[in-house]
């Protein structure tokens, strides 16, 4: 039983780490967008001070350039988060530092609430830690029940039967038996079987009170969990939809930029808003995944 708790604990930081590298990637390849943004922009504002549209004195184009290096510098931080993330993954699956991972598209199979219909209360008492503490309990009942039994008399007995001969035909002759029976009745032990007896009982009862919490602990983690990932699913309609409309706004604030509506603060808070809004969309579907991951009973399904 320890055994299946130990192997859950390592497939839940598998998952885990699985689907940190799924973030990390999307976040990397986020970055690349949005350095290919800013590089556009950069395109943009030189044209316009080609054209002598520029009416900033070149603060634009050093805004947009110093846009550019900000955005340079979070894709390498975004490909060195990525790759520490993987190498955590090849450590606990055992995959070579060499090998290249793969991994699943993030907005693959987008969940339901309905899918939340088999969650219960009920899928607990399967758990593997409660059904280790139940053994250990029962494994120390029978010693104090053993212990007890040590200061009962005690009746013990001994058949033998056979024959010494060579030859078969006088086998009645010498064939003989015996049996032996004798009581031992405990007078005194100095209490050693006394206080086994209690040690077992105090350890059967400390088990029940630890049964007791790790019950409350699991009961925690199922309603954490679930609430968790019920939240997720609201966020992620959310943040899409917010990810969608920072898209949007964004496009209309450059093409603003260019019809000179609009002034380059305008246009690098847009980006960083869509930024933002695409990474929390990302962070919801990631959240949701791992918890409920958390309430599956069997984690090979």
């Amino acid at each position: 039983m320890g055994t299946l708790a130990s192997r859950r604990a390592l497939v839940l930081n598998t998952i885990d780490a699985y689907y940190n590298v799924v973030l990390t990637r999307q976040r990397r390849r986020l970055a690349a967008e949005t350095l290919s943004l800013a590089e556009g922009f950069v395109k943009v504002v030189q044209g316009r001070e080609q054209r002598g549209e520029d009416e900033s004195e070149g603060a634009d184009g050093m805004r947009s350039r110093s846009q550019v290096a900000t955005r340079k510098d979070e894709l390498e931080q975004a490909r060195v988060g990525e790759s520490a993330a993987a190498d955590v993954l090849r450590v606990l699956t055992g995959v070579d530092f060499n090998t290249t991972l793969d991994v699943t598209r993030i907005a693959k199979d987008l969940p339901t609430s309905s899918d939340f219909n088999s969650y219960t209360e009920d899928m607990l008492k399967s758990r593997p830690e409660l059904a280790q503490i139940d053994t250990q309990k029962s494994a120390a009942q029978w010693e104090a029940t053993a212990a007890r039994r040590e200061r009962l008399p005690q009746l013990s007995y001994t058949i033998n039967g056979g024959f010494d001969a060579a030859d078969f035909r006088p086998l009645t002759r010498y064939a003989g038996g015996s049996a032996l029976v004798s009581l031992t009745i405990p007078v005194f032990d100095f209490g050693a079987s006394k206080s086994r007896e209690a040690q077992a009982r105090l350890r059967a009862q400390s088990l029940d009170l630890q049964r007791e919490l790790t019950w409350r602990l699991l009961q925690q983690e199922f309603y954490t969990a679930r609430a968790t990932a019920l939240s997720a699913l609201t966020r992620i309609r959310e943040t899409e939809a917010g990810a969608n409309e920072a898209q949007k706004n964004m496009m209309l604030v450059l093409t603003q930029y260019r019809m000179k509506k609009a002034n380059i603060t305008d246009v690098v808070d847009a980006q960083a808003a869509y930024a933002d809004a695409r990474m929390a969309y990302f962070q919801a579907i990631i959240d949701y995944r791992t918890a409920r991951y958390r309430l599956e009973q069997d984690l090979g399904k």
